[in-house]
Order: C-alpha cells, then sequence, then structure tokens
C-alpha cells in the first residue's frame, strides 16, 4: 500500500472549494506519516488508526470537490436571524470563558445558552403547564358529558364548550406558548448545526475527544461496519467515548417519558394512540445523535435533563390550575332525586354487603312536609318576580295554602279542588260565557268522579279485596 502516493493523488483532485479542508487534512497526515526516501515509518497502532483515517478524511474531500457527494450545509431560512444571534452568543460566551481560562469553553458555552434559552421561555413553559392542568382539572366533567351524549355528538360539543366557557378555559390555550417557543429552540438547534459546520466544535470536552467528531459525515460511517476484529473505522477507543451521550440522551428521554406521562384515567383516545409512536421516539433520537457532532448530543442531552426538571417543578407546585378540580355534576330534571346535603357519597365501585338501605323513609317524610309548608310562600316569590301583581300573587298563595294540606296523594296534588273550580263557574257566568260554564261544570263532575274512584281504590287496597267491580 503506498499511503502518501493516495494521499497526493486526492490533493490532486480537489479545486479550490475544498483546499482549505484538505490542508487540514495534509497536516495531519504528515503528523501520522514519516515520508523520507518512499519509507512509510508508523508508530504504534493508535498513529496507523489516525492515518488511515486522515486518508480516508482526504478521500471524503475529494469527492466533496468533484461534487460526488455533498458536505453538510448551514441551516438559513426563515429562522436565520434567530439561529444566527443564537450563534453569535455562543462565540461570545466562549470567548469570555476563554478569558476567565475556563476549561473546555465550547462544550460548557453551549450548556450555558441552553440554560439560557430555557430561562427566556420559561414563562411561555409555564402557560402551558398551567393550561394542562386546567384542562386536567375539567377532564372528569368532560368524560361525564361524553359518557352521557356519547349518541348525540353535536350536544356532546355544545355540553363541553359550555363547560370550557364557565370555567374560562380555552382548550387550544396550549398551543400558544409551544407555538410562540419553537422559532427559539428551532433556531437553538439550528446555531449549533452551523456552529459544527463553521468549525467551532474542534475541540474537547472532558471525556469526549472533539465535539466535532467522530465524522462530519452525518452518517455512521464512524461506526459501521465492524472490521474482522470487530472494531468500528475509528476503534473502540473513541467510539466507546462517542457513544456515550448517544446513549445518555437515549436514557434520559425514556426517563422523561415517564416521569411526564399523564394518569391511565387522564389519557384522551388521541394520546392512547399515539403512545406507541412516543415509544418509539427515544431510539430515533439515539440514532439522529449517532450521526450528528457530538456538540449537538451534547446539546439534546442537557435540554432533555432543563426540560425535564422545569417541568416536574412546574407539575408539583411550581405552577398553580386557574380552575378548581369539583366533583362531577350532571344536570337532572328537578324532582327525579332528591340528595340531602349530609347523605355519604359511595364511590362508582362500591359494592354493599349485606342488607342496603336505599334511603331513610323518615328522613324523606320530613323532606316533604317542609317542602309544603315552604311551597305558598315560594309560589308567591315567584308569582311576584313573574309580573302579577302583589294581590294576584296573594291570592295564588292562597290557594296553595287550601290545597296542599288536604292533598296528601301525589296523584291529587296536581287536581284543582271543588272551590278552585267553583269560584271559576261563578266568574264565567258573571260574565255570561255559558260554552266555559259547561266545560268547567263537566270538569267538576269528573273532579268528583275521580275522587270517588280513588277514595275506593283506597279502600280496596286496604282491605286486601281484588277484582271488585266499580260501577
Amino acid at each position: 500500500m503506498n499511503a502518501p502516493g493516495h494521499a497526493r493523488g486526492a490533493f490532486d483532485l480537489a479545486d479550490g472549494s475544498a483546499m482549505e479542508f484538505v490542508g487540514h487534512v495534509r497536516s495531519t497526515v504528515e503528523r501520522v506519516f514519516d515520508v523520507s526516501d518512499g519509507a512509510i515509518a508508523v508508530d504504534g497502532g493508535s498513529s496507523m488508526r489516525d492515518a488511515m483515517m486522515a486518508v480516508q478524511a482526504e478521500e471524503r474531500a475529494a469527492k466533496i470537490a468533484s461534487g460526488e457527494i455533498q458536505a453538510p450545509q448551514r441551516m438559513e431560512g426563515w429562522l436565520a436571524p434567530v439561529s444566527n444571534a443564537l450563534e453569535d452568543l455562543l462565540f461570545t460566551i466562549k470567548g469570555q470563558l476563554l478569558d476567565l481560562g475556563v476549561p473546555y469553553p465550547t462544550g460548557n458555552a453551549i450548556i450555558i445558552v441552553t440554560i439560557l434559552v430555557k430561562m427566556v421561555t420559561y414563562p411561555l413553559t409555564k402557560d402551558q403547564v398551567v393550561s394542562s392542568l386546567n384542562m386536567k382539572n375539567l377532564q372528569p366533567q368532560i368524560a361525564a358529558i361524553r359518557e352521557k351524549y356519547e349518541d348525540d355528538q353535536e350536544r356532546m360539543n355544545k355540553e363541553i364548550n359550555r363547560v370550557y366557557e364557565e370555567n374560562g378555559v380555552n382548550p387550544l390555550a396550549g398551543c400558544g406558548p409551544a407555538l410562540l417557543s419553537f422559532p427559539v429552540l428551532a433556531g437553538l438547534y439550528r446555531a449549533f448545526n452551523n456552529a459544527g459546520i463553521d468549525g467551532a466544535f474542534d475541540e474537547p470536552w472532558f471525556f469526549l475527544p472533539s465535539l466535532a467528531g467522530p465524522t462530519d459525515a452525518r452518517d455512521l460511517s464512524w461506526l459501521l461496519p465492524l472490521d474482522a476484529d470487530l472494531a468500528p473505522p475509528i476503534g473502540w477507543d473513541d467510539a466507546s467515548l462517542y457513544l456515550l451521550f448517544p446513549i445518555m440522551t437515549t436514557l434520559s428521554q425514556f426517563v422523561s417519558m415517564e416521569v411526564l406521562k399523564p394518569e391511565e384515567d387522564e389519557k384522551t383516545k388521541e394520546m392512547q394512540n399515539q403512545s406507541v409512536l412516543l415509544k418509539l421516539l427515544p431510539f430515533f433520537i439515539g440514532y439522529i445523535s449517532l450521526t450528528v457532532p457530538a456538540g449537538l448530543a451534547l446539546y439534546w442531552f442537557w435540554n432533555n435533563v432543563f426540560t425535564t426538571g422545569i417541568q416536574v417543578y412546574l407539575r408539583n407546585g411550581g405552577a398553580v390550575a386557574t380552575v378548581e378540580a369539583t366533583e362531577v355534576r350532571i344536570k337532572i330534571p328537578l324532582g327525579c332525586v332528591v340528595i340531602p346535603e349530609d347523605a355519604e357519597i359511595l364511590p362508582a365501585d362500591y359494592k354493599p354487603e349485606g342488607p342496603s338501605v336505599v334511603w331513610d323513609e323518615e328522613w324523606l317524610a320530613n323532606w316533604q312536609q317542609e317542602q309544603i309548608e315552604a311551597a305558598p310562600d315560594a309560589a308567591f316569590e315567584n308569582a311576584l318576580a313573574a309580573g302579577m301583581s302583589e294581590e294576584e300573587a296573594k291570592n295564588m298563595e292562597e290557594m296553595l295554602r287550601n290545597r296542599l294540606p288536604r292533598k296528601k296523594s301525589i296523584a291529587e296534588r296536581k287536581l284543582a279542588t271543588e272551590t278552585e273550580l267553583k269560584a271559576l263557574i261563578r266568574e264565567y257566568k258573571a260574565k255570561d260565557d255559558a260554552e266555559t260554564v259547561k266545560v268547567l261544570e263537566d270538569g267538576l263532575e269528573a273532579l268528583r268522579a275521580y275522587k270517588a274512584e280513588l277514595k275506593l281504590k283506597a279502600e280496596t287496597d286496604e282491605l286486601g279485596v281484588e277484582d271488585i267491580t266499580m260501577a
């Protein structure tokens, strides 16, 4: 193998657009090769690996120069002002760290910029969590409405919108902060990507050999294929170090999803349908972090850590819902059921053992008596509220006082009394309205016949006599 000759051939192919990069490769090759009189001296296995990598890089530069492959490009577009500003901020902080003598300035600058962006977007994140908590507190009511009106989609939507309006909650409110945060977060990723392409990542960070590594090819060529000794192209010494952050990023994503996942009873159908895809998300992020510069993987990991920490803080007291969680109350027609204020509310899945009492008969009788006594006063107030004169309202109150005490039966309580019908007959006789008088007199006779029938039935039930034919 004539590696120097091969390298020189590659240099000859490179045009001016790639000469700067090729120059960097040339210096690397010269460091690891001692070329004199056509002989090659290689210092150990690591030098051989570096030499091979230098040759591969030289070949890649030649392919880029010839147009066979395309080098990574800066991300521009409509987010360019944001990404450029953040990239300038990164370089400014890096310069400050250099002046202070702080080691690994680029990697630490990446972490500091990530923290600053999280601080700027914190109010938006808090608003999003508050909206999420409000929606969580309303979910029991929404679920009850969906169950009650599952066969009436239009009524269901109206009732759900009513709940939102009454509580001052906009179900789309959580989207606003996310949309406002997107340009900043996307710009931050673009800024780090562009900084890596510009060569700012060409330095180590603690255990990472280089933030620009393991390759600028944006693929897995640094890891695969394995050679005959099952070693990757860059060797396991470096590869194992570059694998740490992709693995840590994947694990942190799993932890974040587990910590922040909603309870089972809070999940909507849409969330349940997406759960399978979400479980694959950490693996996707892990794969992408294998194909980008280590500086980007460093950012993803710390961004995930800070995001999870902020969310945990906000969900555990840092953010307070503006809507209180209440018990589910479904409106029912008045009179269908009565629940006393001191009634014991049992859980839905409660299963009584032994004899059970549905209600207290004594309490029910007392409640009915209270309603009877309060009805006349309520009738007077309701009549005034409806626009009646005080005299008319008083008459209605008196009529109700005369009717209720005598009518213990629910069936009779809805009927007019004979006194009321007789008063109406006299009134319409005075008006010479014979037709109405005839209807009222027939009604009076029907009332008397019905009351006699009820009386006979009550006596029959009391004596236990059956099959009596009523005349």
